[in-house]
């Protein structure tokens, strides 16, 4: 990489490995990060990733990345076989936005047995998080040899598995070798089984997402009385400012990482021994987040969304007095 970047008088490198090597992160990214040039690299990454691996390849001067994150639904990740959850997508989205890191995701649509359902509540969760990289692309599922789909079409309703068209343009050959040499193919969905226009909206409000100027940022900050202080600028934003302390703060940075509703209270009540601390109280606090779209759920784990950020100027609310935190219920459920 150094030679390259010499003879060719550039520090953008795009590394076209499909994956990044997880072991680089214990040998090559330290490496380049003790470099110290002003490398500016794009990756193909799992979506997996810690937030310290994510500042890992910050340093290490990793711009861009693409990561796996196709859908942001649990039923269609399941469904993809991804292993991984939409929470977990979000996380990764939130994290790159926070180190600096351009992010190239899409949402894929049209797999056998998504619902209506899984694409609102997909549209659902858009909003709050249009301040992050938007997916540079949708498009729909497409059958490559070795996929499960492609060895075992019919478990999935798929019928007609034939080489994508332009195929038979670029070689004179009868099908049977076609379907020997192709990669990439084109296929039905047995009658009544096809997810049409399940996505539409989704695809419909991404394609406006790619488009706006601003964004806006939901970010929060440590004061210096340790307070957590979250400033929105979203557009539709229903707080502008928001000041939690004790145990409100906490639960907020806990959730940095989406935390499963059990494992908040457990936290919670460790963090403050003696103090009463309700499951009622706890998800009410984190219902009033969520509301305000501060907080993603998926109804059993929680995301904060702010990224972390040094130092946010202070805001007036609308009206000119400042802007209070709407949690009622802060002396009965957290100190």
């Amino acid at each position: 990489m150094r030679y390259l970047s010499d003879r060719w008088q550039t520090d953008r490198i795009e590394v076209v490995d499909n994956i990044l090597d997880m072991r680089y992160f214990s040998d090559l990214l330290p490496a380049l990060a003790e470099d110290g040039r002003p490398w500016e690299i794009f990756y193909e990454v799992k979506a997996n990733l810690t937030r310290a691996q994510v500042a890992a390849l910050r340093a290490a001067g990793v711009a861009h990345i693409q990561p796996g994150i196709e859908s942001l639904s649990d039923h269609v990740l399941k469904l993809m076989r991804k292993g991984t959850c939409g929470l977990r997508n979000v996380q990764l989205l939130k994290w790159c936005r926070e180190h600096g890191i351009g992010v190239d995701w899409n949402i894929l649509y049209g797999f056998p047995g998504e619902t209506r359902e899984d694409y609102e509540e997909m549209l659902a969760m858009l909003p709050a998080i249009e301040f992050l990289d938007p997916p540079v692309a949708c498009g729909p599922l497409r059958m490559d040899r070795f996929s499960p789909y492609f060895e075992k079409p019919e478990e999935f309703g798929l019928i007609n598995v034939r080489p994508m068209k332009p195929y038979a343009f670029l070689y004179p050959f009868p099908r049977e070798s076609l379907m020997r040499i192709a990669y990439h193919f084109d296929f039905d969905y047995r009658p009544g089984e096809a997810p049409a226009g399940h996505a539409d909206d989704v695809i419909r409000f991404t394609e406006a997402w790619r488009q706006k100027e601003e964004r806006g940022l939901l970010c929060s900050v440590r004061r210096p009385n340790g307070a957590l202080l979250l400033r929105d600028t979203r557009p539709g934003a229903t707080m502008r400012e928001v000041e939690l302390s004790g145990g409100e703060a906490a639960a907020y940075e806990f959730c940095d990482e989406f935390r499963p509703f059990a494992g908040i209270v457990r936290r919670l009540r460790e963090w403050s021994p003696g103090a009463e601390i309700t499951e009622e109280g706890v998800r009410g606090f984190l219902e009033s987040l969520a509301a305000n779209r501060l907080m993603l759920t998926d109804g059993r784990n929680w995301l904060s969304l702010a990224v972390r950020v040094r130092e946010v100027p202070r805001a007036n609310a609308p009206d000119g007095k400042q802007a209070r935190p709407w949690v009622t219920t802060r002396e009965a459920v957290l100190v």
